[in-house]
């Protein structure tokens, strides 16, 4: 079978099993995965231009393309976080040992992805370490000795245990994302209760602990190398988001007098 010949069929078995879902009275949902906020963005500027186009009768509701694809919350394309509400979570008398371990692993720059595939094996609390199996390229973590100090009793637990993950699931599997979030939430209705609060909740967000550890990293003046070995920030585009926070106006000025200044052959 050829390519042609393989697509064509797939393409035509696809069509059949909608036609049979329709029968049953099965209404088909296609979900837009957002993987950036460039397409979370695409997504709702797509929708917003088929409205329009709906209302002027340039298409029909039925031939609407965007009408079936699921509208995530619009993304916004830079990165902001307010790193006093992820410290205050962090350092809240409410948490549990697991919601310790959970938060305190994000905030030295772990991806929630990367968090939620550790396994007890992987954290060292001898030598105050943790290594991180990336999508691309793994990578050894320093820990904090406070860090060290909240995990221990978690991570000691679940080795003794002979958990396969460090944070697993009722049925034995590691937690999905969605428990991730409802977790970190679980905790912010805790930290930033009532309804005056409502807003602080609905900013906050797993990846918001690595966004937080990164930009007060920068603050501080890490160098960019050391940077992406302990994150493992692998677009430059990304790094740059974070550069862009970190630079005030002030600093640039001073920043550029100190270089002029030490250029005898230059401007």
């Amino acid at each position: 079978m050829d390519v042609d010949t393989f697509y064509q069929s797939r393409k035509r078995l696809e069509k059949e099993k909608r036609m049979a879902r329709s029968g049953l009275g099965i209404a088909t949902v296609e979900v837009a995965l957002v993987h950036s906020p460039g397409w979370a963005n695409f997504v709702a500027s797509a929708k917003q231009f088929y409205v329009w186009a709906e209302k002027h009768g340039f298409v029909s509701e039925t031939t609407n393309p965007m009408r079936r694809i699921r509208e995530h919350r619009r993304a916004s394309e830079g990165v902001r976080v307010q790193p006093e509400w992820y410290s205050r979570m962090l350092f809240h008398p409410s948490l549990r040992h697991r919601e310790k371990s959970l938060l305190w692993l994000l905030a030295h720059g772990l991806m929630p992805t990367e968090v939620l595939r550790l396994r007890p094996t992987d954290v060292n609390l001898r030598v105050c370490e943790v290594h991180v199996k990336g999508r691309y390229r793994s990578r050894t973590v320093p820990l904090s000795g406070r860090a060290v100090e909240r995990l221990t009793p978690w991570v000691t637990a679940q080795y003794q245990l002979g958990r396969p993950w460090l944070f697993p699931s009722r049925r034995g599997r590691s937690l999905s994302d969605r428990t991730l979030r409802h977790i970190v939430q679980g905790v912010a209705e805790r930290v930033f209760p009532g309804p005056s609060h409502a807003g602080i909740r609905r900013e906050i967000h797993p990846a918001g602990f690595r966004n937080t550890f990164v930009v007060r990293a920068l603050r501080q003046g890490v160098a960019v190398d050391c940077l992406v070995n302990l994150t493992g920030i692998g677009r430059a585009e990304l790094l740059t988001r974070y550069l862009a926070q970190t630079a005030s106006p002030e600093r640039v000025r001073s920043e550029f007098k100190r270089i002029s200044e030490s250029w005898a052959d230059w401007i």
